[in-house]
């Protein structure tokens, strides 16, 4: 079961994947794409389809979670991140800047979810030279109980993202 899980190297408590969102998440819906798109030609393909997103953050991490549902409402998406942020997440050397965990994927018609699980870390910079710092991310498939938390995930945020 997904729970907030205490970080001392962050100094506070953090989000896990799949965890249920908190009362002050900020939940916004809006259309996929730009009024100026809806308006064109090409428009129709997406008109009604809405991307339901769920910000929240506290020190040293941010959780994105969103779907994305049709003009019938049915769920087409679903993806939740979390970022820890910070000094020393992995207590080792290359000393981790950002730990990066997210899951999620298209939904069938069956019901289904494929998808992947991701889990990255970037690297802080050892070089002042480096454009880009480094990142280490291993992808791996969803699992039964991944599929679980995006479906417990989907439906808070659908109701609490339903249109008034």
């Amino acid at each position: 079961m997904p729970v907030l899980v205490r970080d001392a190297h962050i100094g506070g408590v953090i989000p896990s994947l799949y965890s249920p969102l908190p009362e002050q998440a900020k939940v916004v819906r809006r259309p996929v794409v730009s009024p100026e798109v809806l308006a064109s030609a090409h428009g129709a393909a997406v008109a009604g389809t809405d991307q339901i997103a769920a910000e929240s953050s506290g020190p040293g991490w941010l959780r994105i979670s969103m779907v994305v549902v049709d003009s019938t409402g049915a769920l087409l998406a679903v993806n939740d991140a979390v970022i820890r942020h910070g000094d020393g997440l992995d207590g080792g050397a290359p000393r981790t800047r950002s730990l990066i965990e997210s899951a999620g994927g298209s939904v069938q018609a069956d019901g289904s979810v494929r998808g992947t699980r991701w889990s990255s870390r970037v690297l802080e910079d050892e070089s002042a030279a480096a454009e880009e710092p480094a990142v280490e991310s291993r992808p791996s498939p969803l699992g039964d109980a991944d599929v679980a938390g995006l479906r417990a995930l989907a439906a808070e945020l659908l109701k609490r993202g339903a249109r008034a």
